[in-house]
């Protein structure tokens, strides 16, 4: 019987990426579907009687629907930056300090060092996190504003429709005697 092979650490990395890209992807679909229906339901609408000014119910629906989407999207990004900087950023830059301990070629008499954490390891670390964190969270936040003025510019719209009109007759082809 062999022992099972531990994944290597590339295959690890990759994985730790593909989940926070994947993550992400989800996220991000999750808004588009969203804005989506409510472009369809900006599409099919018509306003209720001649007078009101006030949203369709179906826009109204769909608008509600985006912006719960915009929340759960700023959420489960801000969760995943946070993450990435606290737990998955260190694991990768272990893993790769742990790959590059494994290739380092020794003289023949000396031991394999093993990783351990210190001082200039965390100071890169931190100098990483403080790079990407905030580009990860301005980029979150940049894309919320949008999606609240979408919903905005939405509702502005759907206030303007049209109200449905009766069809008219087509003029009388009768000759007025």
């Amino acid at each position: 019987m062999t022992t099972p092979p531990r994944p290597d650490r590339n295959e690890a990395l990759g994985q730790l990426l593909n989940a926070a890209v994947l993550q992400l992807e989800r996220d991000w679909t999750a808004l588009t579907d969203a804005q989506q229906v409510v472009l369809r339901a900006l599409g099919t609408a018509r306003r209720r009687g001649a007078g009101t000014r006030a949203v369709p119910p179906a826009v109204r629906e769909a608008l509600d629907a985006f912006t719960a989407a915009t929340a759960r999207f700023n959420t489960d990004t801000g969760a995943l930056a946070e993450r990435w900087a606290a737990v998955d950023l260190p694991r990768a830059y272990r893993l790769g300090a742990e790959d590059a301990l494994h290739s380092a070629v020794l003289s023949p008499g000396l031991a394999r060092p093993t990783f351990t954490w210190n001082s200039t390891h965390q100071g890169v670390l931190s100098l990483l996190t403080a790079a990407c964190y905030p580009v990860l969270i301005r980029r979150v936040a940049d894309t919320v504003r949008r999606a609240q003025a979408f919903a905005r510019a939405a509702a502005v719209a759907a206030r303007a429709l049209e109200p449905r009109r009766p069809p008219t007759s087509p003029p009388s082809t009768r000759s007025a005697r």
